[in-house]
């Protein structure tokens, strides 16, 4: 037992670390979520959150003027964010399922009363995007 000593130092804390939390391992938070314009040139994903993660651009975007390119990533972003944001509102309604909600009720209590993207505004922003590049061929 005089391997075992009656006391151990604690480490010395300052109020950030109590808000802070337990230190966890650097671990990549990935992102879930991803969008991309028809052409392939404009992609953004974004995390759960809408938070946008990277947005990755093909070379040929430097055809493009700035103005452009600015409006092309806004547009593909918000596609993503819309995405992620409709996954919420999937999550949040299966949960309400699995408490014992009727699906139908579940679904109209979340679009009634959560701020989510609905899973069919996710879609027709994707249409509408596809739609802005069929626009522009002709």
């Amino acid at each position: 037992m005089d391997a075992i000593p009656d006391s151990v130092p604690v480490p010395e804390q300052d109020d950030w670390d109590a808000l802070s939390g337990p230190e966890e391992a650097d671990e990549e938070v990935v992102p879930v979520i991803q969008a991309m314009n028809t052409p392939g040139t404009v992609a953004c994903a974004v995390f759960l959150s809408g938070t946008i993660s990277h947005v990755s651009l093909d070379s040929s975007v430097s055809s493009l003027d700035e103005a452009q390119l600015a409006e092309e990533i806004r547009v593909v972003a918000d596609v993503a964010t819309k995405k992620a944001s409709a996954l919420l509102h999937i999550n949040v309604v299966e949960t309400f399922v699995e408490q014992g909600w009727n699906l139908r009720e579940a679904r109209e209590f979340v679009e009634k009363n959560a701020p989510f993207t609905t899973p069919q505004q996710a879609y027709e922003a994707e249409l509408a995007l596809c739609a802005r590049h069929s626009e522009h061929r002709e």
